[in-house]
């Protein structure tokens, strides 16, 4: 398993590895990507409806103009913000609970995701509990498919230049995050190779247009800010009529202050909409001094959330892996109201009320039968999406049983996959 997810910036020095997958019943599995589908579509609803241009969309939010660099043609912008999404989920008493959604070609855990499935379908390829072998998506043949699906609408090629540094791939010492990819979509059709950002503006200095049309975004701009790496290269191969996908539009769909309209309910949601966000989204609000209803009761917000820590979670709207996400009930009151007065101030977080996840059995291991346990966990899962198709679904855990904020890269969390069994 250690050489199969060689360097892809993954935890594999842990004293304990997981030595089985998360196995899910196949109805629940199946309704992880049809909620997906449905809440991302209610998302790009929301932020659609906030504005008919996409300055007008950036300032409903509130959000920073120079985080939103690469807005394209409006038309690419709506067709395809929506087009590749991994939200974080937790299954609960009640079902799974929506937490946030990362709506990017940039999201974790697609090469995981691809070789733990592969991996576990030939490992325990014995396995039988009378309903068959285990079965995952392949979030790489799903990506595939998608991408031609756009080419097709788009008149033009399958090929993409995957836009990515190693930069970002913690620890790596290879190309194979991004080599793999390459290699799999072009096994399923699709032509792909991947560019280092130096490449973008080579190719730009060679030739009048790219020779690959599509190209998948494979970075955040923070990060690649944080590189100094310039954007003015996207902005010359999208003037030459390169498509980069999905579009900028997808970091609106991100902003977890979607997600809060979502859940307060807007005026152009029906009924069933209103039913989908309740049954899936956990009650979720704009930090703001306003009044609320919580369980039934009306509530000036500041107060509810001074006088119920424990019952909820502040995040920023635009924060990632895990960071700025403060949980009340880890936290102490001083620590808390510091951060509920500077959310006030900023107005640029949401609060959610916290849901406990339910126990989900996984084997560890060291190596050596001695060193195998079962470990209860709160895992973290994330089903994918592209397009129309399910891409696999990520998880990741602690291996104490912790809960909380539950991220890999700041928070050492271990990466794992879920899967059910096939009939």
């Amino acid at each position: 398993m250690t050489y199969e997810l060689r360097d892809l910036g993954m935890v594999l020095d842990a004293p304990f590895l997981p030595i089985t997958p998360f196995v899910l019943p196949s109805d629940v599995y199946d309704e992880l990507f049809v909620a997906t589908r449905q809440l991302l579509g209610l998302l790009k609803g929301a932020v659609t409806h906030a504005g008919t241009s996409s300055g007008s969309r950036v300032a409903a939010l509130g959000a920073d103009p120079d985080f939103y660099p690469l807005f394209a043609d409006a038309a690419i912008e709506d067709a395809y913000c929506d087009l590749m999404a991994r939200p974080d989920l937790i299954l609960t008493a009640d079902g799974p609970k929506f937490l946030e959604f990362n709506v990017s070609g940039a999201f974790g855990g697609i090469p995981a995701t691809h070789l733990m499935t592969r991996f576990w379908q030939r490992a325990l390829s014995g396995v039988r509990d009378g309903s068959g072998r285990l079965f995952g998506h392949d979030p790489f043949e799903a990506r595939a498919k998608c991408l031609m699906d756009v080419a097709s609408e788009l008149g033009t090629r399958p090929e993409v230049a995957l836009l990515g540094t190693v930069r970002d791939v913690h620890g790596a010492r290879s190309n194979r995050y991004y080599s793999l990819e390459a290699e799999q979509l072009t096994r399923h059709g699709v032509e792909a190779v991947h560019f280092e950002p130096e490449d973008l503006k080579r190719e730009l200095e060679l030739a009048d247009e790219l020779r690959y049309p599509l190209g998948i975004r494979y970075f955040t701009v923070p990060e690649w800010r944080g590189h100094g790496i310039s954007f003015e290269p996207i902005r010359a191969a999208e003037r030459a009529g390169w498509t980069l996908l999905p579009p900028q539009t997808c970091g609106l769909l991100t902003n977890k202050k979607a997600l809060a309209w979502l859940s307060r309910g807007q005026p152009w949601m029906n009924s069933i909409e209103r039913e989908v966000v309740e049954r899936y989204i956990p009650w979720t609000r704009l930090v703001r001094d306003e009044q609320v209803v919580w369980r039934g009761r009306h509530w000036p917000l500041v107060e509810l959330l001074r006088k119920n820590r424990e019952e909820f979670v502040i995040k920023k709207a635009t924060g990632m892996q895990g960071l700025q996400v403060t949980i009340g009930r880890y936290t102490e009151d001083k620590d808390w109201a510091a951060e509920l007065v500077d959310a006030l101030a900023h107005d640029d977080a949401i609060v959610q009320e916290y849901v406990s996840a339910l126990p989900a059995p996984v084997y560890m291991g060291d190596g050596t039968p001695q060193g195998t346990r079962l470990v209860r966990t709160a895992p973290v899962l994330s089903p994918m999406v592209f397009g129309q198709h399910a891409g696999g679904c990520w998880a990741r855990f602690f291996a104490d049983g912790a809960d909380g904020v539950v991220a890999v890269d700041a928070f050492g969390a271990l990466e794992s996959v879920a899967l059910t069994m096939a009939s």
